[in-house]
């Protein structure tokens, strides 16, 4: 997940914002971020159905699915590199008692 997150990292430095006629705006180089965003979304399906839990899926794969909607939606703005680190340490976190529950279900 670690790799992921650091793909997902790369892609989001790595997209450029380009400002088309008037206020139209897009981004290029985005391939990394949704690779980045894909190989979160396998590890997320692969843990969810492994672990037959709905809340890993979500809280794996919510940081690439946001961060690339972000990226949709405000194309050339901050906004998807504020919300990253905060995504990818919710994600980071909210893993550790997941994995917990998963190894000691008694507990």
């Amino acid at each position: 997940m670690i790799a992921a997150l650091a793909v997902l990292w790369w892609g989001m430095f790595l997209v450029s914002p380009m400002h088309l006629e008037g206020t139209m705006c897009t981004v290029s180089n985005g391939l990394p971020l949704v690779l980045g965003a894909l190989a979160l979304g396998i590890i997320a399906t692969i843990g969810g159905i492994v672990m037959g839990s709905a809340p890993w899926a979500v809280v794996v794969g919510s940081p690439g699915v946001v961060t690339v909607l972000l990226v949709i939606v405000f194309p050339c703005s901050l906004v998807p590199v504020i919300a990253l680190p905060a995504l990818s340490l919710c994600a980071l976190v909210g893993m550790i008692p997941l994995v917990r529950d998963y190894v000691e279900p008694d507990r």
